[in-house]
């Protein structure tokens, strides 16, 4: 913690700049190092590159604790069971992306007419780890980056930015984060979509996606007097969701679905946005609780 007022007000000048160095210099090195130290033989017996994931979390824990100290450190945590308004925003953000993907996926059965499930396996077996999978997703995916990009960086933006802004700084933000430094060629080269339909670099890809999404979660974010759980949920959803159509269904990848990926999120993206969409303002919540 910086006790000096003169340096610790020049410093808070640039706690975005600081967020974002650290959450891609903690990820960036973890998985760096595991590289380097692994080299051309077997894997390690503990992938500490998994911790990568942790890098947006332990940013902004580091950043609050430079400013704020341990008091600072205890009401971030305890800003993740913060819920101001109706459940209701919870659920939405447990069902969003799945009713998405299941729109897809329902559309790509009635236009295909075939339906089969990927190695025979019966949905009905796969339910209980979809669920375990959204459990634990809320920790991996959700606690690992929603500190560091919602309960943090987020609410800082919006105190500069309109909340339509700040959601594209933070898709360009996270798109730089998934940067992967291990296949620094392959990332800038144009190939064919991974996830959606078209051809593009890594990179690309990853902003088209980020922006729409970006969108709709800084909508239910504020809409839900901040909440961070609300977010965690959202995370863990869409991923866990997303894993489980490719694995019950092994369609993810057909471009039917790729398209209809890129075409619907634009579609909602594009009316989310025009949502957040008003004049410079403050966070509707009160952020100085969060920090």
């Amino acid at each position: 913690m910086i006790n000096s007022g003169r340096m610790k007000a020049i410093l808070k000048k640039f706690e975005i700049a600081l967020f974002v160095l650290f959450a891609c210099g903690i990820t960036w090195g973890l998985k760096i190092l595991y590289t380097f130290i692994k080299g051309d033989g077997e894997p390690l017996a503990f992938n500490f590159s998994l911790l990568s994931q942790f890098g947006p979390m332990f940013s902004a824990l580091l950043v609050v604790f430079i400013f704020d100290g341990q008091q600072g450190i205890k009401r971030t945590i305890n800003s993740i069971m913060v819920y101001k308004e109706k459940m209701k925003w919870l659920l939405v953000s447990a069902m969003f992306e799945p009713v998405v993907f299941g729109v897809i996926t329902a559309c790509y059965w009635l236009s295909s007419g075939n339906f089969s499930v990927h190695g025979g396996a019966p949905v009905s077996g796969s339910i209980l780890a979809l669920f375990s999978s959204f459990a634990l997703g809320i920790l991996w995916w959700g606690l690992s980056e929603e500190v560091g990009w919602h309960g943090f960086l987020l609410p800082k933006l919006q105190n500069r930015f309109s909340p339509f802004s700040a959601s594209i700084v933070l898709a360009i933000v996270t798109t730089i984060w998934h940067y992967n430094p291990n296949s620094h060629g392959q990332f800038f080269e144009f190939r064919d979509g991974l996830a959606i339909w078209g051809y593009y670099s890594p990179m690309l890809e990853q902003l088209v996606i980020s922006i729409p999404v970006t969108f709709v979660t800084t909508y239910i974010f504020n809409k839900s007097g901040g909440s961070l759980l609300a977010m965690m949920i959202f995370h863990s959803a869409s991923n866990t969701s997303y894993f489980w159509i490719e694995g019950v269904f092994h369609i993810v990848h057909t471009d039917f679905f790729r398209a209809g990926f890129l075409v619907l999120f634009w579609l909602i993206g594009c009316i989310f946005g025009f949502l957040l969409l008003q004049p410079k303002t403050k966070s509707p919540y009160n952020s100085s609780n969060l920090y």
